[in-house]
């Protein structure tokens, strides 16, 4: 199966998705500008309040988290030289206005609100008017796809956003949503892909084998009733840990 190619411009280019969010009114559209010019983007990081509030900056067009920034302006950038791990998301405004200042074409970027609250992940499988398969997964530490921490966590809020999303852009089959959470607690999309997530284990080992029911769906075969132990949580690193509702692998 497809995405519509329509659908699929939006959601790869963060300033189109976020449009059309604004377009429809939606209260899950971030806060956001879009700079093509040194003098837009020092507008737009001023407009978000900096440098009382952190702000973050990305190409609308990238992959997962990379090139993704956030600019600190109480970044103790001794500390984080000499007793930090590498960590090259968050910086400072001095660092990146050289930079942009002297390059020879400036880049399209998206500037958008800080997001400080709980991340959310939700897996979908949605075709036609049929009830989709929609899990819920939060991040207590996330590297990328391939180091987290999560809990397979039942968030009706979040659930009911995603299927109302995939309507609203036409999503069909495979879908993976990233919400982050206001610090007034209010959750505002952050990434739409149309397809499976590296990180989708997660909802396999709690029950939602949606790599094999996007198989069946795309097979035309009657799905089976799922049975989702929720709590259930996970970690990576090499290889995926899962571990029972009770046990806080935080802890262990």
């Amino acid at each position: 199966m497809a995405v519509p190619p329509q659908s699929l411009s939006i959601t790869r280019d963060k300033g189109r998705l976020y449009d059309e969010l604004v377009k429809q009114a939606h209260p899950m559209a971030p806060e956001f500008y879009r700079a093509s010019s040194f003098d837009e983007f020092l507008d737009a990081v001023h407009a978000l309040g900096y440098p009382d509030r952190r702000v973050c900056f990305k190409p609308p067009v990238s992959n997962d988290r990379r090139c993704f920034r956030v600019v600190d302006p109480d970044m103790d950038r001794f500390n984080a030289l000499l007793n930090q791990k590498p960590d090259s998301t968050v910086t400072t405004l001095d660092d990146v206005l050289p930079v942009l200042r002297e390059t020879a074409q400036f880049p399209e970027l998206i500037v958008m609100e800080y997001l400080p609250g709980e991340e959310y992940t939700v897996d979908a499988l949605v075709r036609d008017d049929e009830t989709p398969v929609l899990v819920s997964r939060s991040h207590a530490a996330t590297c990328d796809d391939s180091s987290f921490v999560g809990t397979v966590e039942k968030n009706p809020e979040l659930l009911g956003d995603a299927h109302e999303l995939c309507s609203l852009f036409g999503l069909e089959y495979n879908a993976t949503f990233r919400f982050k959470y206001t610090a007034d607690g209010r959750p505002k999309l952050v990434d739409v892909h149309p397809r499976i997530s590296r990180s989708v284990t997660a909802s396999v080992g709690a029950g939602a084998n949606i790599p094999a029911l996007s198989v069946q769906y795309a097979m035309d075969r009657e799905l089976p009733e799922l049975d989702i132990e929720w709590g259930t949580h996970v970690t990576r690193d090499w290889q995926d840990v899962f571990y029972g509702p009770n046990t806080d692998p935080t802890t262990i």
